[in-house]
Order: structure tokens, then sequence, then C-alpha cells
């Protein structure tokens, strides 16, 4: 064989190697592409309250503290007093969320009884999917859970909420 064959097949066999890897590369590359992890980002956006008719409560202050957190301040004065406090959230990241946890605590402002008070969470649940680019409602009831006037005592409250999500 003379030197210009082998030159030939040795150039060959190195621009198929080349080939071989390149396609290696792409193989990797476009396969970690389109397994690129998508993270949710999920912000309290909006709190109303409601009290009831023959209710004497008072939702004083709502406040969102940041993008998941908000401070509820309310006043209660007979047993059966009840506001019911509707939250919006939105996902605007690129990844479905699934809810993990929300969490009410109380901050036991002076007058509080916490004993008198209940609350409960309605519409959403633990492990609910807020999908991307979408909205969820629930609603947290706040209830002055005394029986009889004698139970009767003027009860300020301040509480917070905080919602905990995960990707999925």
């Amino acid at each position: 064989m003379d030197t210009v064959s082998r030159r030939n097949i040795i150039v060959a066999a190195l621009i198929c190697s080349v080939i071989m890897v390149s396609i290696d590369i792409y193989t990797y590359v476009s396969k970690g592409l389109k397994e690129e992890k998508k993270y949710h980002n999920v912000n309290i956006i909006k709190i109303t309250d409601s009290i009831l008719k023959d209710s004497d409560a008072i939702a004083k202050t709502i406040v969102v503290n940041g993008v998941n957190n908000a401070k509820l301040e309310f006043s209660m004065n007979k047993p059966k007093d009840k506001i019911i406090y509707n939250v919006t959230v939105e996902n605007t990241g690129d990844g479905d969320a699934k809810v993990d946890d929300i969490v009410i605590s109380d901050n036991n402002m002076e007058n509080s009884n916490s004993k008198s008070i209940i609350y409960t969470i309605e519409k959403i649940s633990e492990g609910a999917i807020i999908k991307a680019g979408e909205k969820a409602s629930f609603t947290v009831t706040v209830l002055y859970a005394g029986t009889s006037l004698k139970d009767s005592k003027n009860i300020d409250k301040s509480i917070s909420l905080s919602l905990k999500c995960s990707d999925i």
C-alpha cells in the first residue's frame, strides 16, 4: 500500500471518529436539555374577608408578608362570630407545584384565648396540585367557638398564614 492510500485511510478514520464523538456529545446534551428541571413559584396574590350579617367580628388587617406568607388580624366579640378569608394563590413558575402544607400560627395578641378560636381550611389540602400558570383558591374560616354569652370576651388575634409547596 502506498503512502497516499495509508494517509487517506488514516484521515477517513479520524473523520469517522470525530463524527461519532460529535453524535455522542449532541445526544448527551439534547437529552440533558429535555430533562431540565422546572420550578414552581406559588405566591399569595389576594386575600379578601367576608363576615356573616349576625356576626360582630371585625377583620382589622390583612398583610401579605412576602410571596407565601400573610398576617391576618381580627377581633371577635361573641360566641359564633365568624370571619371567612378567601385566599387566592398563583403559580407563576414553569413547573407544577404540590401543596405540602398550609400552616396557621397563632401570634397571640393581648386578650387572646386560644381555645376559644377555631381555624379551618377548606377547598385545598395537602397533595393538591397547582399547575404552572394557574391560580387556586381556598378559604380560611375563623370561628369564636364559645357557646353562651357568659363566654363572651373581646378577643383580639393575629395569625400568620403560610403556604408551603414543592416542585413535582
